[in-house]
């Protein structure tokens, strides 16, 4: 038989175990322990879509706004402005602005103030997906009603009435011959629009892409274009050269070459010509002299989902992934060659 007091003493027990759990659950994943490996991690920020290089700052974009991150000892910075951004998608810096696509528009932050562009200003779409600047300085951006290129006060639009494939524009790229590419990301309908000269050309399933869903871009050195495809557990990274004046595939690699299965998430050749292609949830590929390595969280990624890279000055590499920023120093990209 069970005392009144020995009943206290459990009831009080469970009370507090309930009390510890959920301090537990309210924690937030930001403040999580890094897991230990041999690559310099940084959290906050979580969810990184997009970096943008100022001075000594790398300002990282993502579901929760904004930071900084200082490139000599990594020390986190909030942001400078009293402004809300939900989820920002895309940044690029020109003239020492920063342009940011957000899902309430784009703001341009001049370094004092800033200047937010929404529907009442022309954008039928608050969300801003992607920013271009181009060649002849047009400031395009990618929405789900289209792609929007600013002309004076105005903000004239292209859609699928006059040649996208789809209103659905994810990425943009300009290539080096003036082209524009468009990538959407609503398959079966997404695929890859061309636009050069007044003539479209186009790239889905139909055609040689392994899916329809387009991700992002990337422009080699040389001129040749990556696209990163895929959902869920299928995709590829497709590689596009110029014959004879047209854009046509050259390679398709994807699980069967050695990459992580599934959607591919980001393709980038960093400086010393190693080339990494990011996958959606099974690590990160990395490829030279014809061999891939694939890394995990296990080998130090602070997330497995890798969305975009930048090298800064000193030849370090980042890596924005859905659960903060991992840093690989010169030491450290020099211990991964391939065997």
């Amino acid at each position: 038989m069970v005392s009144r007091q020995n009943t206290i003493v459990v009831v009080t027990l469970i009370l507090v175990i309930g009390v510890l759990g959920g301090f537990a659950l309210l924690r937030p994943a930001e403040e999580e322990t890094a897991p230990t490996g041999p690559w310099t991690i940084i959290r906050p920020p979580s969810d990184v879509t997009c970096m943008a290089p100022i001075g000594d700052t790398l300002w990282v974009g993502g579901k929760l706004g904004i930071v900084g991150v200082k490139l000599q000892g990594f020390e986190v910075t909030d942001f400078p402005y009293d402004i809300k951004l939900s989820y920002v998608r895309h940044m690029i810096v020109d003239g020492g602005n920063l342009l940011v696509g957000h899902d309430n528009g784009l703001t341009i932050f001049n370094g004092s103030t800033y200047r937010t562009y929404t529907a009442k200003d022309g954008l039928i779409d608050g969300r801003v997906n992607y920013i271009l600047i181009s060649r002849n300085a047009e400031l395009w951006v990618g929405t789900a009603q289209g792609a929007y290129h600013k002309s004076g006060d105005q903000w004239p639009r292209i859609t699928t009435e006059d040649g996208l494939l789809s209103d659905q524009v994810n990425v943009m790229l300009e290539d080096g011959e003036g082209g524009l590419w468009f990538g959407s990301d609503v398959a079966p309908l997404g695929g890859i629009s061309i636009l050069k000269d007044g003539k479209w050309t186009y790239f889905t399933t139909d055609n040689g892409l392994p899916h329809n869903d387009v991700n992002s871009f990337y422009m080699e050195h040389d001129g040749s274009v990556w696209a990163a495809t895929g959902l869920l557990n299928v995709g590829g990274a497709v590689h596009f050269v110029e014959k004879d004046g047209s854009w046509v595939i050259s390679d398709v690699l994807n699980v069967e070459d050695g990459l992580p299965e599934g959607k591919v998430r980001s393709v980038y050749r960093d400086p010393s010509g190693v080339l990494w292609i990011g996958s959606e949830n099974k690590g990160l590929a990395r490829i030279e002299a014809g061999g891939i390595q694939v890394f995990t969280g296990e080998q130090g990624l602070s997330h497995e989902e890798v969305k975009v890279f930048w090298t800064d000055g000193e030849g370090n590499l980042w890596l924005g992934t859905r659960n903060g920023v991992t840093v690989l120093s010169m030491e450290d990209q020099k211990s991964l060659s391939v065997k």
